[in-house]
């Protein structure tokens, strides 16, 4: 008579849990060779636990259930052969969706680094290098600021074709530089730095050493101008092109209007 064994035996010997062996064989995956009727316990037999170990192995490959059921009703090497590689398909699929994330968390990790750092020099200016940036920009349509920027954003979903653009891109406004040496705070275009090639109206920043200051609340005052143009001019700098107002904190990142962090950078020599 061929031995049986009881769950809690079958359970010692895979290390899978009597509670998940009960849901195997109520999801017909695995049912026990026989079944007591008088107090219901289930009994399995030694071709069994290797039918077991079949599924643990598989469900360690992240099998979903279904395809183990699949398997297991067919046992047919065409069919699971088929059923594998379309789950190597969809891991494909998932692996390129999980490092597409990973590399927008590196993005945003970085992101609120520099917001950390920014926050602890604010008006404080200082120098850094940085390397060419192209982007595109978008005019003005209107003189309410909300109107531009509502314009603007829905420029960009149309543009880019992805509603995440801004939080992959540095984006900003310029201050033309015939504007700057009249004192004229005048923003003539938007500016995302995310480059699009087919795009007609593109925008460069040249590589070089730049000025740059960070400030809250408003992008930019005809006072800290003042202020960050004397800095330069006191340490016998001189200013090359226009200035850019980067938006680096806004809302659902900083607190309020008057915390809202900006970047002012403009290239010198």
């Amino acid at each position: 008579m061929e031995k049986l064994f009881t769950i809690s035996e079958i359970s010692k010997i895979s290390g899978v849990s009597a509670h998940t062996l009960r849901y195997y064989d109520k999801a017909n995956i695995l049912k026990p060779k026989k079944r007591d009727e008088n107090n219901g316990y289930r009994y399995y037999t030694a071709g069994q636990i290797g039918v077991l170990e079949i599924i643990v192995h598989l469900r360690s490959l992240e099998f979903p259930l279904e395809f183990i059921k699949k398997h297991l009703d067919k046992l047919d090497y065409d069919y699971t052969l088929g059923l594998i590689e379309k789950r190597i398909s969809e891991n494909k699929i998932e692996i390129e969706k999980l490092m597409e994330i990973e590399k927008n968390l590196e993005i945003q990790k970085k992101y609120f680094t520099d917001l950390l750092k920014a926050d602890k020099i604010v008006n404080k200016p200082f120098l850094e290098e940085y390397d060419e940036m192209k982007g595109i920009f978008v005019e003005k349509i209107s003189e309410k600021e909300e109107e531009n920027r509502m314009y603007f954003f829905n420029k960009i979903n149309e543009i880019f074709g992805d509603r995440n653009s801004r939080q992959k891109a540095s984006v900003g406004l310029i201050i033309d530089k015939n504007n700057l040496e009249n004192r004229n705070l005048k923003k003539d275009k938007f500016v995302i730095f995310r480059e699009k090639k087919s795009y007609k109206n593109t925008y460069t920043l040249e590589k070089g050493r730049y000025a740059c200051v960070y400030v809250k609340g408003a992008p930019i005052t005809e006072e800290s101008l003042k202020l960050f143009l004397k800095w330069i001019e006191d340490n016998n700098y001189e200013t090359i092109g226009d200035i850019f107002l980067e938006f680096m904190g806004g809302p659902g990142i900083s607190k309020n209007r008057e915390s809202f962090l900006h970047m002012t950078r403009i290239k010198i020599k």
